[in-house]
């Protein structure tokens, strides 16, 4: 477990107690990296959605957490897998700088898990930003976008398990 609690402090940059107007700038740099990335032939990023305090104008924000979707097969990218050419992607868009996290998620699979219980995608390849979406999180009224999350215990147990048996082999 250690070796992965180090790993992952490594893809983080902290800075406490983030103002919300911050963090959403931290998004927009998020989306015109993005951006850039598209347009390179090898990328298989598909989309990417905002968690956790960013959700929530009122809360703390000590980074800003991401779910970043792309097209691989689930066995290459299960729950915390961190593969060496995805990584690499981050640190050339320079994400490792700023104060976020972020999680790999497979197109085949839900972006909601156990630790995703509600997500906003702001950036798509196809599309690229969602400025109705980075600008409501701006504003704080998400409540008219498309929130993503396990529709029921059920569906999410169900995942969860698919999950669980995919990280094991992995």
């Amino acid at each position: 477990m250690r070796a992965v609690e180090t790993v992952f402090a490594t893809r983080l940059c902290d800075d406490s107690g983030m103002k919300h107007s911050t963090a959403i700038s931290r998004l927009v740099d998020v989306a015109d990296g993005l951006d850039r990335a598209a347009q390179w032939p090898e990328t298989t990023l598909v989309a990417a959605h905002a968690f956790g305090a960013v959700l929530n104008s009122e809360a703390d924000i000590g980074h800003v957490q991401l779910a970043f979707v792309v097209a691989e097969p689930a066995e290459s990218v299960p729950w915390m897998a961190q593969p060496a050419h995805l990584d690499a992607l981050a640190a050339t868009l320079r994400f490792t700088k700023l104060p976020l996290s972020w999680r790999w998620r497979p197109e085949a699979w839900p972006v909601w898990n156990h630790e995703i219980d509600r997500a906003v995608r702001f950036w798509t390849k196809d599309i690229g930003r969602d400025q109705g979406a980075l600008d409501a999180l701006a504003a704080g009224t998400i409540g008219d976008l498309t929130i993503e999350g396990p529709p029921s215990g059920e569906d999410l147990h169900t995942q969860l398990l698919v999950e669980r048996d995919i990280g094991r082999r992995h």
